[in-house]
């Protein structure tokens, strides 16, 4: 989708039906893939529709091994995938809020994806309707980020969500340059200050 909300990163994201009970989308196999460190941390963003919101939303990781047993959800406990209190399925919290941009992020370990590589992901709802975007990985103490009234980040703005996820690598405070170039840091500078990259 192009608006409605408008998206966070780039031209389009990719949005639900607005459907009772659960429905969801994927995209798996992925011809550039995502390598989870030690330490990393795994997220999307979403838009909760204020009109019609989920009860709960469920994201899900497949690894290179072709597991899908990589899930955390937020909300009710209503989609049955996995075991409850696992790696398969882990309380990552509350829904957030509706009518805006929402990091949803998780610790890597949390859903089991510390050392794997990743080729897919799917995006669960019960009931309601949400639309998704920027998806990848994140690394060195990031935060979430809410977004209101359809501000839209236009990093990597040609990008698709398979290859945010396949080939990014998100910290905040950094923006990616383009696929071929890089990255860029930014951060304020404190004199004496020590920094590790």
């Amino acid at each position: 989708v192009t608006t409605s909300p408008a998206p966070f990163s780039g031209a389009k994201a990719h949005q639900s039906a607005n459907a009772a009970g659960l429905h969801e989308h994927y995209f798996n196999y992925a011809s550039q893939r995502l390598a989870v460190n030690t330490g990393d941390k795994v997220f999307a963003y979403v838009y909760l529709d204020p009109a019609n919101p989920p009860s709960e939303v469920m994201l899900s990781w497949n690894d290179a091994n072709g597991s899908w047993e990589h899930r955390a959800y937020w909300g009710t406990n209503s989609i049955s995938y996995g075991s409850n209190g696992t790696s398969s399925r882990y309380y990552a919290g509350a829904l957030p809020s509706t009518g805006g941009w929402v990091k949803l992020e998780v610790p890597a370990s949390a859903v089991g994806l510390e050392g794997q590589t990743l080729q897919g992901m799917d995006y669960a709802l019960y009931n309601g309707k949400a639309t998704f975007d920027y998806a990848g990985k994140s690394a060195l103490g990031a935060t979430n980020y809410v977004s209101t009234g359809g501000t839209t980040n236009t990093n990597s703005a040609t990008w698709t969500s398979a290859q945010k996820l396949a080939a990014s690598v998100h910290v905040d405070s950094a923006a990616k340059v383009s696929a071929n170039s890089g990255m860029k840091l930014n951060w304020s500078a404190a004199t004496g200050g020590i920094y590790a990259v």
